[in-house]
């Protein structure tokens, strides 16, 4: 059993990723085979749903991409079947409290390091022919808590310092909207703080995330430290190129 996302990012590679929410696992598909080395599955603000999962985590991984699963809240029953599905890099939203953070852990890990409820037969497992999944399972996944508003940022500290919790990903777009600037995540106050949780997270030891809109903005999160970033969506992208082709066409006539 291995975690080729954990492996990688602890080898001190940057990874570029995309971040997916159209729902379709043929785009997912496209995406990973267009070379992303990890494809955030946002079942947040996408239409994702547990029972459409396990085909997007096949998609993704048949393309050739890792998949990182933002998860669409908290909640233990929906991380247990995001586990149990095979998912090993989770990211939870909203994440404002230490007490969030443990309840996350709790959730993530079988005992005796959580409460994760137990069951043999699922993809996780590959159907019980991993005969090292509930043995090792524990030392692979990936606990991430998003960073998004200036609560979270003042008790980022006591967040990610919980036993279990193996990284973070700051969300721009929340933090620029807390602070009024309508979702602005090049504002120098965004990016103040996202280069203050990557300082912390580099002296850490954490894995560190993010999305940016446009590569300039991958490049200075990369340069602020950190190490998976993602450009944009399926849709962002597919709505920009669609517009602007469309643009073109009637400037021309």
């Amino acid at each position: 059993m291995q975690n080729i996302f954990q492996q990688r990012l602890a080898a001190g590679e940057t990874l570029y990723g995309g971040w997916f929410m159209s729902g379709s696992a043929t785009v997912l598909e496209a995406m990973a085979c267009a070379g992303y080395d990890h494809v955030v599955i946002d079942m947040e603000h996408g239409p994702v749903n547990i029972h459409a999962l396990r085909d997007l985590l096949n998609a993704c991984v048949a393309g050739g991409s890792l998949p990182v699963v933002r998860m669409p809240d908290q909640d233990p029953t929906k991380i247990k079947h995001a586990l149990d599905l095979g998912a090993l890099n989770l990211v939870f939203p909203y994440v404002n409290t230490r007490a969030e953070a443990e309840a996350i852990v709790r959730a993530c890990y079988y005992p005796p390091k959580g409460e994760r409820g137990y069951a043999r037969m699922h993809r996780g497992s590959r159907y019980t022919t991993d005969g090292e999944y509930v043995t090792k399972v524990n030392e692979h996944v990936q606990v991430i808590m998003q960073i998004e508003t200036p609560e979270a940022m003042a008790r980022h500290d006591e967040i990610l310092s919980v036993p279990g919790v193996t990284g973070a990903l700051f969300g721009p777009g929340d933090f620029a909207m807390c602070l009024g600037l309508q979702g602005d995540v090049s504002h120098p106050k965004v990016r103040e703080a996202m280069a203050e949780l990557g300082r912390y997270c580099q002296a850490k030891g954490l894995a560190l995330g993010t999305v940016m809109p446009n590569p300039e903005a991958v490049k200075w999160a990369v340069a602020a430290g950190y190490g998976f970033v993602s450009m944009a969506s399926d849709m962002g992208l597919m709505m920009g190129a669609m517009r602007s082709g469309l643009a073109e066409c009637r400037n021309r006539q």
